[in-house]
């Protein structure tokens, strides 16, 4: 400890040194850039390899770099940046400590020193003490204090207050609102999943345990009778008050956060647009006019807020919806065949309801593309959006052949679930033979002989983002083509690379569900990050990637698995590798997305992205959570970029190949990109998901498969086209892709499934 208080003093004295040159000598960048250096050296020891270590670390490392050559203008930006890193720490890694030394070996009381020179960051007056564990965020706090005029930067003249005044009201008061706005939105959400994982998933795991001790007994017992009816009122309660509950709650939540948000936006902006326009009329009219482009841009935003609060009222009657076919088919369960033909009768109709929400949803976004983006004059929204019209129209078509022949689907999917259950059973019972207690407990944990039936897997969803602070120049990418900042934030944009194979994803200030506007993604490309306020550059929005899930858990049933996940997660990159993720790397089947069961599919990027990421290491990794990460884009692979990629974990033993098990490992996960139109490719994760569970394309070359083969599939087939036109209108898994799930999850899963 008493090193750590040497190191301090060290670190205190040399930057007072530095801030006391002044600001307008030549030579203050000079003694600064030492100081920061000898800084960031002091930072290496005290954080290690944390992640909030390095994230400060990349600051000073940043502004190191510029020092040199920028002079007085990087003074202020590394201030501005520094200042609002520390603004945006945790309040825990904000919260000044204390740093002690032992009095002796007299076992005396810690001795507490004090340094007048670590100020708070909220402008407070009271000392601050320092332990080595605070030293980055103090010295950051005090930078960013110290330095004159970083708040409004060092330009001088009215140019720069018409851009002061904008920028304060954006860091200052907007994106603060938002963040507030955002946490709110994220607490609604999880309220809703709490409801779920508290008394729903605990009240099915009891029923699917006392349904099967029912079924033990003879049919015509009077036990079993009362039994199973005492267990149907329990259903019956349990869901209504459970979904009853949590819809209640969830939807009033988020309806009175988007009315407070909706007026208090408002507000905001147009008082943002006057005083900015004020300001600007006097000092730089040129910028006057660029402010009454903001405001046109704020107009439409709010417009476009109301029509995604609407079609995500739809989503929410989709999934009602989903928890209503729940109910159908755990009462189906207690009914047996009687009660499964009326089940397939309901799960018809409410797949057609489903299916129909769906239309008037995407349609309507469409709609949405189309009028926004010309009004935007981006091309991109223009072009993908009358795609999606038109998609919405066929689909519609379809959607009235299947209303006569529709049933016959449904009562085949429910001789299907079935079959699936039976599968399932026997594969446990292959697993654990003659061991009756962990069969039971296998059985109660899939719950077999009950609704829903599956083994639970998390989905462990993650979606890369590259920040204008981040180690990868988004500039760069912007330029180069990879990624579209205008296109992505719905501004004006000549849509390079083409309007549907390119990342949709969203440009929003860091914290916030607030995109960034026009002005500011002209400034950050023409002057660099110290230019704005932070942003970051999404793959994919929350909102699709929640519906990429909601079909892929849907669709895992057919293979005896239910999906489930907690919150979507978010990740810096830090390697230019990851975007576009790099697919052409050298090694056995490296890239390559179609190869034998006996082969191996994997590729180092891949690989290092997942550990990086999830922190697997590719032996004894949790197998039975499912790693499933959205990128921006792929490398090609002859010729095209693929729609997903999966580094699956396959030993010898399973693959049918020559090798020790002992010996195998491989980091496994899924990976995907969003893309337009949605409603074809909505299907693309739960297909990368079935290759991590052990699927292969072999034997799907028809698109009424979900594992259908990409390279020369044969479109046209009498199975797809009464798949589409006249029975579910969706691809599916086939039995031979459950029994080759369950394959996999009792021979290489097992230990992490059911250990």
């Amino acid at each position: 400890m008493k090193n750590q208080l040497g190191a301090a003093d060290a670190v205190r004295t040399r930057l007072n040194s530095a801030l006391q040159v002044r600001s307008q000598d030549v030579k203050a960048p000079d003694v600064l850039a030492d100081a920061v250096g000898e800084v960031g050296e002091r930072l290496r020891a005290s954080y290690g390899s944390s992640p909030s270590g390095r994230a400060v670390r990349r600051q000073f490392e940043g502004a190191r770099r510029r020092l040199s050559s920028e002079r007085e203008r990087v003074v202020t930006s590394l201030a501005a940046r520094v200042g609002r890193h520390y603004s945006s720490l945790p309040s825990s890694e904000r919260r000044l400590g204390t740093a002690s030394a032992d009095s002796g070996s007299t076992g005396g009381p810690p001795v507490t020193r004090r340094y007048p020179y670590f100020e708070r960051a909220d402008g407070g007056s009271t000392a601050g003490t320092l332990d080595g564990d605070s030293v980055s965020p103090l010295i950051v706090a005090r930078v960013a204090r110290t330095l004159p005029g970083v708040l409004v930067g060092s330009s001088s003249g009215s140019g720069g207050a018409c851009r002061a005044v904008n920028r304060w009201a954006t860091e200052e008061v907007e994106i603060p609102v938002e963040r507030f706005f955002t946490r709110w939105r994220k607490e609604c959400e999880r309220v809703k999943k709490r409801i779920e994982e508290r008394v729903r998933k605990p009240v099915e795991k009891w029923v699917s345990r006392e349904e099967r001790k029912c079924k033990k007994r003879p049919w015509w017992h009077p036990a079993r009778w009362f039994c199973e009816i005492a267990l149907v009122v329990v259903k019956v309660v349990t869901w209504v008050v459970v979904t009853v509950v949590k819809w209640v709650v969830y939807l009033v939540c988020k309806l009175v956060r988007f009315l407070v948000r909706l007026v208090v936006m408002i507000v905001i902006r147009v008082l943002k647009f006057v005083g900015t326009f004020l300001v600007c009329l006097f000092t730089d009219p040129l910028q006057a006019l660029v402010s009454l482009r903001d405001l046109w841009s704020d107009l439409l935003e709010t417009v476009e807020e109301v029509v995604d609060f609407a079609q995500s009222l739809l989503d929410d009657v989709v999934e009602i919806l989903d928890d209503i076919e729940r109910l159908v088919d755990s009462l189906a369960s207690s009914f047996g065949v009687v009660g499964a033909f009326f089940a397939s009768v309901l799960k018809w109709a409410l797949h057609m309801g489903r299916d129909l929400l769906g239309i008037v949803r995407d349609l309507t976004e469409g709609i949405q593309d189309v009028v926004f983006g010309i009004l935007r004059l981006n091309w991109c929204r223009i072009a993908s959006g009358g795609v999606e019209i038109g998609l919405q129209i066929a689909r519609a078509v379809t959607w009235v052949t299947r209303i006569p022949f529709g049933l016959l689907g449904s009562a085949r999917d429910s001789v299907t679930l079935h079959e699936v259950e039976s599968e399932v059973d026997r594969a446990l019972r292959r697993r654990f033979g003659d061991d009756e207690d962990a069969l039971e407990r296998a059985r109660d944990r899939v719950g077999v002989g009950s609704r829903p039936m599956g083994l639970p897997m998390e989905v462990r969803p993650v979606r890369l983002f590259v920040s204008t602070e981040s180690e990868v120049d988004l500039r760069d990418l912007h330029r180069d083509g990879v990624i579209d900042l205008y296109a992505m934030a719905g501004h004006a944009s000549r849509c390079p690379g083409g309007p549907l194979d390119r990342p949709t994803g969203e440009v929003v200030y860091a914290g916030t569900d607030k995109t960034v506007s026009y002005r500011d993604i002209d400034l950050y490309l023409a002057e660099g990050p110290e230019a704005v306020a932070e942003f970051h550059a999404f793959a994919i929005r929350t909102d699709r990637f929640r519906r990429y899930l909601d079909t892929a858990r849907r669709k895992a049933a057919q293979l005896g698995v239910q999906l489930w996940w907690k919150d979507i997660g978010a990740f810096e990159v830090h390697d230019r590798d990851y975007v576009p993720l790099d697919l052409r790397s050298e090694g056995p089947s490296a890239g390559d997305d179609t190869p034998p069961i006996g082969g191996e599919r994997r590729n180092p990027v891949v690989e290092q992205l997942l550990a990086d990421v999830y922190g697997r290491t590719g032996r004894d990794d949790p197998l039975c959570e499912v790693p499933l990460v959205a990128v921006f884009s792929y490398t090609e692979i002859r010729e095209r970029q693929p729609f997903g990629f999966a580094s699956w974990f396959r030993p010898p033993s399973f693959a049918g190949i020559l090798g020790d098990d002992d010996d195998y490992e491989q980091v496994s996960g899924a990976t995907f990109r969003d893309r337009q139109p949605y409603w074809p490719f909505q299907f693309v994760p739960i297909h990368e998901v079935g290759h991590y569970l052990g699927l292969d394309h072999a034997n799907h070359e028809t698109p009424d498969l979900i594992m259908m083969s990409p390279v020369d599939p044969n479109w046209i087939s009498q199975r797809a086209i009464v798949e589409y036109l006249l029975l579910t209108g969706e691809p599916r898994f086939t039995l031979e892709d459950l029994r080759m799930t369950w394959r996999w999850v009792t021979e290489v899963a097992d230990d992490a499934c059911f250990g």
